[in-house]
């Protein structure tokens, strides 16, 4: 009898042990913290429940972009501090959210390089390696090279000319809210020699060579030829830019190309845009767009009058980001 009963005893203690840890084990949140560029998401998770309810308490932060079951996704809206619950039951789990601005970083906003000489900026980048640049006065520096070292980019930067250049950092394929800039001084006097060179190799020259071949077309072709204009200029790089995160006539915030032109205060009757990526100088891209029929009709339109170029070079992806746009 009494090993019968210690038998039982042992049943009963083997069953105990199975079902102490399920009736113990209680819903746990994956993350009590998370921090995310804006646009960015973090998706967050309960265990030991099926059913989740979930909140934010600042939805101008960070809001539910959706849910389903114990998982949640949760996308970065504006910079700041917020709390995610997850209600399960009578229970809230939390998870502080932290939204930034930014995920590249520069450690130096602003940097100074004299005529001839270089110097090194760099940025921290936390979440993507696929990051994208622009320099907005290659006349008045060059980026002479771009290499990781771990999680920083460094940029090796010439200076050619007197002036300013700002350089746009970002990631392809997000939001422009991740870009940082570096403004870069350009210090010393300007020599005839050096203007020379500047002027022989910037980007300038080659955009001024892209007009001449498309009036060169023009006149063969019995048509007026057309006038450089300096506002469209600052369109056409605007476009050049935008390329660089969406290759399409349409802009990065979905609206068409135009759009460009009115922002900038330009009324038109007739309006066309050719852009191009990969091509090293004038006479290539030119030639690319001659040898398409839509990007030809553009090029030798009688409606047009005007013309602005960009040229915007990088690194990465193509290299070179063409665009020309016409109006009467």
């Amino acid at each position: 009898m009494k090993k019968l009963l210690s038998i039982l005893m042992a049943v009963v203690m083997v069953c105990s042990l199975c079902v102490i840890p399920a009736s113990a084990a209680s819903p746990k949140l994956n993350k009590s913290t998370a921090s995310l560029p804006i646009g960015y998401s973090v998706t967050l998770k309960v265990s030991n429940a099926d059913k989740v309810t979930w909140s934010s308490r600042d939805e101008s932060v960070a809001k539910i972009k959706s849910s389903k079951g114990n998982t949640a996704k949760i996308v970065g809206v504006g910079s700041g501090t917020t709390h995610i619950i997850a209600k399960v039951g009578k229970k809230n789990l939390k998870c502080k959210i932290t939204v930034k601005k930014s995920f590249i970083t520069a450690e130096k906003e602003k940097v100074s390089v004299g005529i001839g000489k270089t110097i090194t900026a760099t940025v921290s980048v936390k979440g993507s390696k696929k990051i994208s640049y622009s320099n907005g006065a290659p006349e008045k520096c060059t980026i002479t090279s771009v290499k990781w070292d771990g999680d920083k980019l460094k940029f090796k930067i010439k200076g050619k000319a007197a002036g300013s250049a700002l350089i746009k950092v970002y990631a392809k394929g997000y939001s422009k809210t991740t870009m940082e800039t570096i403004t870069v001084n350009v210090t010393g006097k300007n020599t005839s020699s050096t203007s020379s060179s500047a002027s022989s190799t910037s980007s300038v020259s080659e955009e001024v060579k892209v007009v001449d071949l498309v009036n060169e077309e023009r006149e063969a072709a019995g048509l007026p030829k057309l006038v450089m204009d300096d506002s469209l200029n600052k369109v056409a790089k605007l476009r050049a830019e935008e390329l660089l995160n969406n290759l399409s006539h349409t802009r990065p915030n979905g609206t068409n190309c135009f759009t460009a032109l009115s922002e900038n205060g330009i009324t038109y009757g007739h309006a066309a845009e050719n852009i191009a990526a990969g091509q090293r100088d004038a006479e290539e891209v030119m030639s690319t767009w001659m040898r398409s029929t839509g990007h030809r009709d553009n090029i030798l339109s009688a409606d047009a009058e005007k013309i602005g170029v960009a040229l915007v070079e990088t690194t990465f992806g193509y290299g070179y980001y063409w665009v020309q746009v016409f109006t009467d």
